[in-house]
């Protein structure tokens, strides 16, 4: 899972991106993206390794891309489609939006204003698709002056990204835009913007850390996080020992960080799978609906190939009842066939033969 970290100059954005990332990298090069891989803390992994004892834990990953800010004013049209081009080959976008007052910290709009600096993000995003969609019409016509044995493809392409057009410059999503799937498969290799699940971490400051979780998303329409992103750097810094009695002083009952990557998961339709034996205890994404065939595959194509069937207990059944012994005992542990679709959280022991 990739996710690209954008926002405004001075919205936070990189000590966001520091946070997620446990890469605490202060110094950020000037003008240009940089990538951080951050493992995903989960209990349920523990747990189960508690079980098996295995030689090595390995937690799911999320590398986090964090683009340089957005700038305000003339030359915006000019620098931010740039900015914004590395954006496209993500899975999904975090939108850092300043919600913290500092007299140090400049602010690019004048004032505190979380939805319309939410709203000229956006106004971003569609005006760096439009950008490119428009470059890409221009071609068509160009191209359809001239006989070519791919003037069939030429007009649907051209039609499509007609349509697509007509709903950017209503600033709406592309998902909006009511294409078939001939057409979505179409224009897949734009990797639109506007077309890529975002979530908004809403960056707030020390004083407003009772805020910190997950909001209802109204104000901006998305799935919404609080952080307080500077006191949870902070946070990561202090000793473990010390941390909990920190966050009581500072009344943070909780930190949004994992809530974050929680919600991304969900934003990107994922779920989470666990193997585990002797040598490993390793937890696996795939998207939902993703059946256990090619679960199998994420570990090795092989296993697709020769899946026979797949050994599964889920985690709330193994942990209420202890061990994978007691799971078979109480008739919990299933085999199932090439039609299961994996579901969150389950423990899956695939056979195979090659």
């Amino acid at each position: 899972m990739r996710l690209g970290i954008c926002g405004w100059s001075q919205s936070g954005k990189s000590t966001v991106f520091d946070v997620l990332s446990g890469g605490q990298v202060h110094d950020h090069p000037s003008g240009r993206a940089l990538t951080g891989v951050a493992h995903v803390e989960d209990d349920r992994l523990d747990f189960i390794a508690s079980l098996f004892s295995p030689k090595r834990v390995t937690r799911a990953a999320v590398e986090y891309l964090d683009l340089p800010g957005l700038v305000a004013g003339p030359r915006s049209q000019e620098a931010n489609p740039g900015i914004l081009a590395d954006a496209r080959q993500t899975d999904g976008l975090i939108a850092v939006i300043r919600d913290f007052a500092a007299t140090t910290v400049a602010l690019p709009f004048g004032d505190i204003d979380p939805a319309r600096d939410f709203e000229r993000l956006w106004d971003e995003l569609i005006f760096a698709d439009l950008e490119m969609t428009e470059r890409r019409i221009d071609r068509l016509h160009k191209d359809m002056k001239r006989p070519s044995a791919n003037r069939d493809d030429q007009a649907a392409e051209l039609a499509c990204l007609l349509k697509v057009r007509e709903c950017l410059e209503e600033t709406r999503a592309i998902s909006e835009a009511d294409l078939g799937a001939a057409e979505s498969m179409m224009i897949r290799g734009f990797r639109f913007l506007s077309e890529k699940p975002l979530m908004v971490v809403l960056n707030v400051g020390e004083e407003a850390a009772a805020k910190v979780g997950v909001r209802a998303g109204d104000d901006f329409g998305r799935p919404t996080v609080a952080m307080c992103a500077r006191l949870e750097l902070e946070l990561d810094e202090l000793p473990e020992d010390e941390r909990g009695a920190f966050m009581e002083e500072m009344g943070l009952c909780c930190l949004a960080a994992g809530e974050v990557v929680s919600e991304a998961f969900r934003m990107l339709g994922l779920v989470t799978f666990f193997t585990c034996n002797e040598k490993e205890c390793r937890a696996w994404t795939v998207p939902e609906g993703t059946k256990a065939p090619a679960a199998a595959s994420a570990i090795h194509t092989d296993m697709e190939r020769g899946f026979i069937r797949a050994q599964v207990v889920s985690f709330e059944d193994l942990k209420e009842l202890g061990s994978i012994k007691e799971a078979r005992a109480h008739g919990r542990l299933r085999l199932e066939g090439k039609d299961y679709v994996v579901r969150e959280g389950d423990l899956i022991e695939f056979r195979f033969n090659v």
